[in-house]
């Protein structure tokens, strides 16, 4: 028998047909693809400094938010907004300075900047639209702000979308509470009162509840007054 492959055979063979294709072409085409691997390389590289550039300016960024945050937390606002200020300017594209908006809304409310604080707040309200528990600190912050610029309305409206979507009766009376201050501020009282009647008779913020009767025998006595 004879082992030996004919020239057919060769031809035939697939498996060596490919590989002589992909050996000349190797050959021919060598410097392009070494070019090719090292393009890929440099990528790489490329990416996993990002990566690493990404971890370390969140790591910065948010140390600087813990620390602005203990400033915060013991009345050093000066201090507080003096390290929001270099999270923004050094890692503002960050996660945590995404969060520290809302603390910057606080720093500002904190010192008087209501006009500032509001403005932030309203940024952040927008941005943390569809986030649930961001949304409603930006929206708490926004209406305590604006009822101190006297823009009693706007306000009430807020803290009545905050009444709506309370995660509980406590928070809602309280919410409520609110609502009706304002109402009262902006010269609605007859939209106040059904607000105040409801809360005064709250069983689970028996707080509010009391604040509710007092605010309804004030009004009245000025109603009587009047």
């Amino acid at each position: 028998m004879n082992d030996r492959l004919t020239k057919h055979d060769l031809k035939d063979d697939v498996l060596v047909t490919q590989t002589a294709r992909t050996a000349d072409f190797m050959t021919h085409h060598a410097r392009s693809i070494i070019g090719a691997a090292a393009v890929v390389l440099v990528i790489v590289v490329a990416v996993t400094f990002m990566r690493t550039s990404a971890l370390r300016s969140e790591d910065r960024a948010a140390g600087l938010l813990s620390e602005a945050t203990v400033e915060y937390a013991t009345g050093n606002y000066a201090a507080a907004s003096v390290r929001l200020d270099d999270l923004f300017r050094s890692a503002g594209g960050t996660s945590s300075a995404k969060r520290a908006v809302l603390l910057q809304g606080d720093v500002q409310y904190a010192q008087g900047a209501y006009q500032q604080a509001s403005e932030t707040f309203e940024k952040a309200l927008k941005d943390f639209a569809k986030d649930p528990v961001m949304s409603v600190t930006a929206r708490q912050g926004l209406a305590a702000s604006l009822e101190n610029l006297g823009q009693n309305g706007r306000a009430a409206e807020l803290y009545a979308e905050l009444a709506d979507s309370a995660p509980n009766r406590v928070l809602k009376a309280e919410y409520q509470l609110s609502q009706a201050r304002n109402l009262m501020l902006s010269g609605r009282a007859g939209e106040a009162m059904p607000i105040l009647e409801a809360v005064s008779t709250s069983r689970d913020n028996p707080r509010a509840a009391q604040t509710a009767k007092l605010r309804l025998a004030e009004a009245r006595l000025v109603g009587t007054a009047g």
